[in-house]
């Protein structure tokens, strides 16, 4: 990852900015979403537990540039990790929140519009955590992708799988990771990359079985409620 075309930026340092980008990010997209109104039981409890939220977020983030600091590579590593998990478990949370509350919204223009934006907001999330999971576990991450010895692939992109005048020695990148979340999103599948492993077979499983909640009944429901 390079920067103003400055020299690339350390696997570490590309970590946390990644983290606190999703991380800002998704905070701002969860804050946004009007479904709070319908499963917040107790109105003034909820300021509490979007700061908890919050705190949780920003303490991973935390405890990693301390272990990046002090050079503990495999408890920065678990940290990252930790985070995603803890990320994807709020966006299962988010997603089973909006299929839950359909009946409770309003059948009017206002109420569809509502449902349409907490939709996008969850869509935009489901694709922003699934591109850190595959540009992390893909080859060992980062690193290790541009190292002598990468780990085996758990994506094959054409450039590596066909030989490609100019593509030689490329290796993907965040954007990469962010076209195959995107596809899987709106594709419900990688489209010209290759899934290899059972560890990103089961998160594209994840991603586009979320992805066709969303779309297929959320989005379903708008347009007939919008008619």
């Amino acid at each position: 990852m390079r920067i103003l075309g400055l020299q690339p930026i350390p696997f570490g340092g590309q970590a946390l900015i990644v983290m606190a980008v999703h991380a800002l990010l998704t905070t701002l997209a969860e804050r946004s979403l009007t479904v709070s109104q319908f499963v917040a039981e107790e109105p003034d409890f909820q300021p509490f537990v979007n700061a908890v939220d919050l705190g949780g977020q920003v303490l991973v983030v935390a405890l990693a540039f301390i272990f990046w600091i002090l050079g503990w590579r495999r408890a920065f590593r678990r940290t990252i990790l930790v985070y995603l998990v803890l990320t994807t478990l709020s966006l299962l949370t988010d997603c089973s929140d909006l299929v839950s509350t359909l009946t409770e919204r309003t059948a009017d223009t206002a109420g569809a519009l509502d449902l349409l934006w907490d939709t996008a907001l969850t869509w935009a999330f489901n694709v922003l955590t699934f591109t850190v999971w595959y540009w992390f576990l893909d080859q060992g991450g980062p690193d290790r992708r541009r190292s002598a010895e990468p780990g085996p692939p758990d994506l094959a992109f054409p450039q590596q799988t066909s030989d490609l005048k100019g593509w030689e020695n490329w290796t993907p990148g965040l954007l990469d990771y962010l076209f195959v979340a995107f596809n899987t999103s709106t594709a419900f599948s990688p489209t010209d990359t290759v899934v290899l492993s059972r560890s990103a077979k089961v998160l594209c499983m994840l991603q586009a079985s979320i992805s066709l909640v969303i779309i297929a009944m959320l989005a379903a429901r708008v347009v007939n409620t919008l008619q």
